[in-house]
């Protein structure tokens, strides 16, 4: 199913389920999740989301914009819980700590940690069964990595 035509059968069929395709598409699911979190989505937090994967080997002829669409749609009849379910287990095992270590740098890139925002990282560590201090310990170097940044 083309990226379009999954778009438009999200948005007309009520009972329709989501379904996961890619890996990719996996990863931006789970992305997009942690920067809806929090009712508001910043530009910071969409350019910073494009920007990381466009960098990724991984999204290698991979549109990103396509997919962010996709994760909007999705997100927006399923939730962030839902979302979390159904990409984690598309996320390989080599790439859940990649997964887990961007969807933490954007929920910091505003500067600020909103509780919701932590209770979607912490379900989602323990969806792709990483240890449960795993989320803890990246938070804190990424907080050391950003110590003197400025936010918008």
């Amino acid at each position: 199913m083309g990226i379009f035509s999954k778009i438009m059968a999200m948005t007309n069929s009520a009972d329709h389920k989501y379904t996961v395709d890619s890996e990719q598409e996996a990863w931006l699911g789970i992305l997009y999740t942690i920067i809806a979190a929090d009712g508001e989505i910043k530009d910071i937090e969409i350019d910073e989301l494009c920007d990381r994967l466009q960098h990724k080997t991984f999204f290698k002829n991979v549109d990103v914009t396509d997919l962010y669409h996709v994760a909007n749609q999705a997100y927006q009849k399923h939730g962030g819980k839902t979302l979390i379910d159904k990409c984690s287990e598309k996320i390989s095992s080599e790439n859940r700590a990649t997964v887990l270590t961007i969807a933490i740098d954007l929920m910091l890139v505003d500067g600020h940690e909103d509780e919701e925002e932590k209770k979607f990282i912490h379900y989602l560590a323990e969806k792709l069964s990483l240890q449960s201090n795993t989320s803890d310990q990246i938070v804190e170097v990424l907080n050391w990595r950003n110590k003197y940044n400025k936010f918008s």
